[in-house]
């Protein structure tokens, strides 16, 4: 990746649907930038997320952490929502409320870990610097 590349990049927090892929996979790839990309059939809980370069060990551990609580449920994209397809699929009020919150919770949960780490980080070179 070149430069301007780098300092265009950016993540999305989502959640992948293989079992959509084989139905709009032909859809997404003459309409979907992010399908040419590789990015399968998903749906997307943040976006943008967290600069590239953030997303770490700590990230990761606290998306899994967050992930990990969420019994899996069953949800499907029909009626009026369905309706804009190529376009992106919008939930209706209450599945928007659901997967937002789900994708709120996670960015929380890094924040506070990222918090966390800065607060020790600093007491220690605190420590360290009155040890010399």
């Amino acid at each position: 990746m070149n430069q301007q590349a780098d300092a265009d990049a950016q993540s999305a927090l989502t959640i992948l649907v293989p079992e959509a892929e084989r139905l709009v996979a032909p859809f997404r790839e003459k309409y979907d930038p992010s399908a040419m990309t590789g990015m399968s059939a998903h749906i997307t809980l943040i976006y943008p997320f967290l600069p590239p370069d953030e997303i770490d060990a700590l990230a990761l551990g606290k998306i899994a952490e967050c992930s990990a609580r969420f019994a899996a449920f069953d949800f499907s994209l029909t009626g009026p929502a369905a309706q804009c397809f190529p376009g992106p699929i919008k939930f209706d009020e209450k599945g928007r409320r659901v997967w937002k919150a789900k994708g709120e919770d996670i960015l929380r949960k890094i924040n506070a870990a990222r918090e966390a780490l800065a607060v020790v980080q600093s007491r220690r070179n605190a420590i360290s610097e009155t040890a010399h």
